[in-house]
């Protein structure tokens, strides 16, 4: 984080607000004063002044405070110390400010922000943070503005979102906001996909258009103006939007995660589950370890280890890569500044910005690295033909026993012997992408004009593999008889396939070589030909109905260039076709998956563990193959968390201070009346803690031990002598930009918002667990107990 303050400055709140002006936003005018304490010093925070002593004006600021203010006009008078807004450390809401001020109070006013310093709540954080006591206070006076609406605009989400702005606003002046008095109505803006999400609290404002673009223009512009993360109060006066003061964000995690759905969304659109999620990361973990392997051996570096397995992850239930661990890998390839455009081209990567952050390997570990690369490379066409045979084999043998007749025992070992055999492997599939990636590249150029009419002859060759299912579903449509296609029972659809005859034959064929090939084939929730046979009557019914139905299609070869130019095409058009038979060979690996895991669902019913087969989508593959006693519970918690996560649009980037997490909004938390089942709430400081209830109604009698969790209707800045003896906070109002929240983050303390009726939902002494980042609180001794 940064700090925009010096040695002896006025503090970051005169300092922002000099650059406010400077920048040309909008700024009530203000003066900017120093008290000096006796013996001429200006006023600081050491330990000699936490004592009362006298002060004044300098006599310059004297005859400047005297020209500015006017009498009957109203002034906002705020502190300005050396102490805030440091590195992780904003100490928000501890020093004094003072709104509407009458000019004839200004001076008195000035004096009790002085005196804030040496406040106990300020003792008590500098002590819970290890902070010195020592730094200049300059007070800010400033011209008041009555708003009809005020509010704070921070240029990134302070949940740890770094590509979205958001704004929380609401009626009156903005301390009702910050100290959680009044509603407020949250408006969050995605930089990339220019989305705007607004939740609203019951009595808020309703934002008008122009309104929003107004905030997001600002909001925006002050990106541009600081060079870090900024939250600003503002206020909304006769359709002019006021900057009152700016502020570092701290807290925040210099670590950042970038996922990005670029390509992955084709395969996994919309809401994944949980146990599509799971297979996902093992598939692609096997694929990268295997391509490490093969450039660095068995035994890899801690960090190619861990890069391995985070290709890809999800967040709020959508499959993302992280970005930041592909582009890591494709450092270590040569001539990797030309190929990484070339990548971003093909997987339709539209933010170009490639990180800094490389993986730390010594000199030889590079060499051999490429020489194996480089290896491998060369035998990718003949590994690439090996693989399809071995693939090819291993679906015959997995024929000889079909995966009804498997025990719960067995379906493990076929699983295993799927991993070993086949995902570790997968990774020649890698190389052949990118060969294909740069053959293709090479020839565009080798082309030079005849680039456009090279892309069609280059995608065609692609479309072999891809074509064949639909083109025999056109054909059996063609020639399907009429009474199977008006069947919806699939009871009678499968005993229309038992039949013998030449179109049962030809629908068996079909479901065996392409019966995984369907709509979001590569997530296991999803009904395919082969797992609902109804699909397929249905399709060829759609099909027949459209007419046209023809196998016609140009089989003729491009013409062939010559010299270098067909040797590049040649071996173009073999990765390109290699890579369509491995993506169809992919989709029938995820098929495979698909029918063990619907038989462990199967067999978790027939144990009592599970209400459907089905639901065994909701679990994670270990669950699914160990079973337990609690996977009912455990699929009702995650339906309701994803119902929750459908009301989240889906973002094309994601950028987090930090590891990524699962997000839920406001106004989409849920919190059952039962007394089973976690409750949720609103996250806003982020971490874990353990520990007893402890209700609070009157924070002035209460002395919390550490392993207490505080449950209070709301706080207020005063509570930081509460959080920094207690193990976390729960409260039923309050929000992402409260003064506690900001203290709550500095102190490392988890809390979490808004749960109504906290006070009569959870009694002293019981024993719960609250997470800070996605809102969710259990009671643990039903927890433990399951």
């Amino acid at each position: 984080m940064h700090n925009i303050t010096s040695p002896r400055s006025i503090g970051s709140k005169a300092e922002s607000l000099n650059l406010l002006r400077k920048a040309g936003f909008r700024v009530p005018e203000f003066l900017l004063v120093q008290p000096m304490v006796q013996g001429g010093n200006a006023a600081s925070l050491s330990q000699a002044s936490l004592d009362p002593a006298p002060w004044s004006l300098a006599e310059s600021d004297q005859r400047a405070l005297e020209g500015f203010l006017k009498e009957g006009r109203y002034y906002a008078v705020r502190s300005s110390s050396e102490l805030e807004d440091q590195a992780e450390s904003a100490m928000a809401g501890l020093f004094e400010t003072f709104l509407r001020v009458p000019a004839g109070e200004v001076t008195e006013r000035i004096g009790d922000c002085l005196a804030s310093a040496r406040a106990e709540r300020v003792r008590a954080f500098a002590a819970a943070r290890g902070l010195p006591l020592a730094g200049a206070m300059t007070v800010i006076v400033q011209e008041m503005v009555e708003p009809e609406l005020s509010g704070v605009l921070f240029t990134v989400n302070p949940q740890g979102l770094l590509n979205e702005l958001t704004v929380v606003t609401g009626y009156g002046v903005g301390s009702g906001i910050v100290t959680d008095q009044v509603p407020v109505t949250t408006l969050i803006y995605h930089r990339q996909d220019k989305t705007e999400l607004i939740m609203r609290q019951p009595a808020s404002p309703e934002l008008s258009a122009p309104q929003r673009r107004t905030l997001i223009e600002v909001g925006l512009a002050l990106s541009q103006a600081f060079p870090w993360p900024v939250d600003a109060e503002f206020a909304l006066a006769q359709g002019q939007l006021w900057l009152l003061q700016a502020r570092p964000i701290t807290a925040l995690s210099e670590e950042v995660t970038v996922l990005d759905n670029s390509n992955l969304s084709e395969s996994y659109p919309g809401l994944t589950l949980p146990l599509s999620i799971d297979f996902a990361r093992t598939a692609y973990a096997g694929i990268f370890r295997g391509l490490m392997s093969r450039m660095f051996g068995q035994s890899l570096p801690p960090a190619l280890e861990t890069l391995a397995g985070e290709m890809v992850t999800a967040s709020s239930g959508r499959m993302y890569y992280q970005i930041n661990h592909w582009y890591q890998l494709m450092k270590l390839l040569p001539l990797s500044s030309w190929y990484i455009p070339l990548w971003q081209d093909m997987m339709g990567v539209n933010q170009r910005g490639i990180p800094k952050a490389e993986i730390a390997l010594s000199p030889l570990q590079r060499a051999c690295g490429l020489i194996r690369l480089a290896r491998a490379l060369a035998s990718v066409p003949r590994e690439m033909d090996r693989l399809d045979r071995d693939f090819q084999a291993f679906r015959r043998e997995l024929e000889q026993s079909p995966v009804t007749e498997l025990s719960r025992e067995e379906l493990r070992q076929r699983y295993d012997r799927m991993k070993a055999e086949l995902l570790s492997r997968w990774d020649v599939t890698l190389l052949n992408d990118l060969h294909a990636f740069v053959l293709t590249g090479l020839l565009r150029r080798f082309r030079g004009r005849d680039a456009s009419a090279f892309a069609g002859e280059i995608t065609r060759l692609g479309e072999v593999a891809s074509l064949r299912p639909v083109q025999l579903l056109g054909h059996m449509a063609r020639i399907a008889p009429t009474q199977l296609l008006e069947l919806t029972d699939a009871t009678q659809i499968q005993q229309n396939l038992a039949k013998s005859g030449p179109f049962p034959d030809l629908l068996r064929d079909y479901l065996a070589e392409y019966g995984d090939r369907y709509l979001e084939e590569l997530k296991l929730e999803s009904r395919t030909f082969r797992t609902n046979p109804v699909l397929l009557a249905e399709t060829l019914r759609a099909l027949k109905t459209q007419g046209n139905l023809t196998d016609d299609r140009d089989d003729q070869p491009p013409v062939m260039p010559r010299g270098l130019g067909g040797w590049l095409y040649r071996r173009a058009a073999r990765a390109i076709r290699n890579r369509e038979v491995s993506r169809l060979n992919r989709t029938r690996i995820f098929g495979m998956a698909r029918g063990i895991f619907l038989r462990l669902g199967e067999l978790l019913v027939q144990a009592g563990e599970l209400d459907d087969a089905r639901d065994v989508f909701w679990l994670t593959q270990q669950e699914a193959m160990t079973g337990g006693s609690d996977l009912k519970q455990a699929v009702r918690e995650r339906r309701q968390r994803y119902d929750q996560f459908g009301r989240l649009p889906m973002l094309s980037r994601l950028e987090f201070a930090g590891p990524a997490f699962d997000r839920i909004l406001p106004d989409a938390v849920q919190a059952p009346d039962s007394q089973s089942g976690p409750i949720m709430g609103v996250g806003v400081s982020a971490g874990m803690a353990r520990g007893r209830i402890r209700r609070v109604e009157d924070s002035s009698r209460v002395m919390p031990e550490p392993d207490e969790i505080l449950v209070t209707r709301q706080t207020d800045p005063g509570w930081v002598f509460l959080l920094t003896r207690s193990a976390g906070i729960i409260s039923e109002k309050g929000s992402l930009l409260s003064h506690t929240a900001i203290i709550a983050r500095e102190l490392s303390k988890p809390m979490v918002v808004g749960i109504p009726g906290a006070l009569r939902r959870f009694r002293d002494g019981e024993r719960v667990q609250i997470n800070g980042q996605t809102g969710e609180i259990r009671r643990l001794e039903e927890h433990e107990r399951n």
